[in-house]
């Protein structure tokens, strides 16, 4: 039985060179051809999961279990961003046969992750759409939502961006203690077909688009009153210090557990279980 310590002396010095050659040699004549060659290629199939999923999938893992909420047509109402496994990564199921078999501890971490992250976003959207709601009901304007193919109305209003907008404000000001931080929104104006248009532009997103210069004005302080609204900054609070307390933890735990089987690639080691394409 070929040692761990074994192991890893060879993947570190195998193909290195002279030396490497040599140890090359020495392994095949005492282990054999085929147990050389077999240990080379689950060397290299090591380090491919772990460069193509392991390494991407730490990197990207806040763009899987992304904190958020967006607007849904199909339901018309803000909804929560929904967690993913990393399936887009080509090697991913492989990577996963052996996570499961010899790693288990990762993916319960992740689950837990995923699950947190669920639970967040679900908070987050109620309050959102209250938001979104709120917005609706002052400015009784077009409402549009951007897809592919939709025709932009000439006035409208965007709910989804300002909603976003204002929640990104009501956490500047928590985190900071300064108004319009990112930015404050501002009338601008312009000519179409002999007629004037009035903007509510906010942080390059030109969120409300009129020919009346007051309602586009007005909005300014409505806009302020809902960031400085109690019930929100509550809310904002109490998701903030769950998002810090909880999903902050369990993303650290899921990076600490996938860095250790990285590191333990790197050092030379295989990777421990199996999959369909190992020999």
């Amino acid at each position: 039985m070929v040692t761990n310590q074994l192991l890893n002396f060879f993947a570190a010095m195998l193909g290195g060179g002279v030396i490497g050659s040599i140890i090359s040699a020495l392994a095949t004549k005492y282990y054999g051809e085929r147990w050389v060659e077999r240990f080379r290629i689950r060397r290299v199939h090591s380090v491919k999961i772990t460069d193509e999923v392991l390494k991407i999938w730490l990197d990207k893992a806040k763009d899987y279990v992304n904190i958020g909420s967006t607007y849904s047509k199909k339901t018309g109402t803000m909804v929560a961003n929904k967690p993913k496994d990393p399936i887009d990564l080509r090697f991913f199921d492989e990577a996963k046969s052996h996570l499961e078999a010899k790693y288990p501890n990762i993916l319960k971490v992740w689950e837990e992750l995923k699950l947190v992250t669920s639970r967040h976003n679900e908070k987050l959207a109620v309050v959102l759409e209250e938001i979104r709601t709120a917005i609706i009901g002052e400015f009784q304007m077009n409402c549009y939502y951007w897809s592919i193919g939709t025709e932009e109305p000439e006035e409208r209003i965007l709910p989804d961006k300002i909603t976003q907008q204002i929640y990104r404000e009501i956490e500047s000001r928590a985190q900071y203690d300064r108004k319009w931080f990112r930015g404050k929104p501002h009338v601008t104006s312009y000519q179409s077909r002999n007629e004037k248009f009035f903007q509510l532009e906010w942080e390059n997103n030109r969120v409300i688009r009129s020919r009346n210069e007051k309602k586009v004005k007005d909005s300014i302080p409505f806009i302020n009153q809902i960031v400085e609204t109690p019930k929100f900054i509550e809310k904002e609070k109490n998701l903030t210090k769950g998002k810090n307390e909880i999903y902050k933890i369990k993303l650290e735990d899921f990076e600490t557990e996938i860095k250790d089987v990285i590191n333990s690639i790197e050092l030379g080691n295989l990777l421990k279980g199996k999959c369909k394409f190992c020999p």
